[in-house]
This record gives structure tokens, sequence and C-alpha cells, in this order.
């Protein structure tokens, strides 16, 4: 029992919408964080991703994914290059409209569209990739 649920009402709109039905599909990617490091050579599905303005280097570019890691949804951040092209390409093998030129300069974050997919995360010498 809720330490308020004595105040609750019946409504007066029972009919009203909820607001995620509203505006759709939010954009919060669900899980805690983990380190990419803790996930290289072991299987993933790689849930959505997101690219954004680096906040720790200057005028480079983030990735951020949500992973199914062993069950659980979890969230990680990469500068990888590589990774972030990869996803640019995967994108653009999916979907044949997607832009051919990624913005040089993001107002907001890149919401990449590709389906969920499965994938190993690998460190060959000093990068990242999907295999």
């Amino acid at each position: 029992m809720s330490l308020f649920s004595k105040h609750r009402r019946e409504s007066k709109f029972p009919d009203a919408p909820s607001f995620s039905s509203l505006v759709g599909e939010d954009n919060i990617m669900v899980g805690r964080r983990i380190r990419i490091s803790d996930l290289f050579g072991e299987p993933i599905v790689v849930v959505r991703g997101r690219i954004m303005e680096s906040k720790k280097r200057a005028d480079t570019k983030c990735l951020q994914l949500q992973v199914e890691y062993d069950g659980v949804m979890r969230i990680l951040f990469t500068g990888s290059a590589v990774l972030l092209r990869q996803m640019l390409e995967l994108e653009r093998s999916q979907n044949p409209n997607a832009a051919a030129e990624f913005p040089v300069k993001l107002d907001k974050p890149y919401e990449c569209k590709v389906k969920p997919f499965k994938a190993i995360i690998s460190k060959i010498n000093k990068y990242v990739a999907f295999e």
C-alpha cells in the first residue's frame, strides 16, 4: 500500500490517453552503464545506437549503444571511429533511404535506424570492431 494511496480518488477522466501513447516511443536508453572492455569477446545483442557530440573530446563523436548482455540491458559509450562507421554502414544497408552523408556537427543526438543484431565486440590492436 502506497503512502499516498489513502488520498487517491477515482479519476474524472478514465478514458484519458496515457502520456506514452501521445508522444510515441521515448528516447531513453534503459540499462546500467558497462565498460566496453568488459564486453570484449562476449556475445551481445545491439538493441539501439545513438551518435552524439563527445562530452570528453572536443570535435569528436561518441557512440552510445544499448545492448543486451547476459539477459540484461546495458548501456555503453565509445569514441571508436570503427564502431561508429560500422553502425552507419549497417544503417545504410538496412535503410537504402538513409542519408548518404553524416552531418559534421550534430545539434541533437542522431538515432541510428538499425534493427537489433547479434555481435561480438573485439579489440584488434588499438581498434575496436563488431564481428
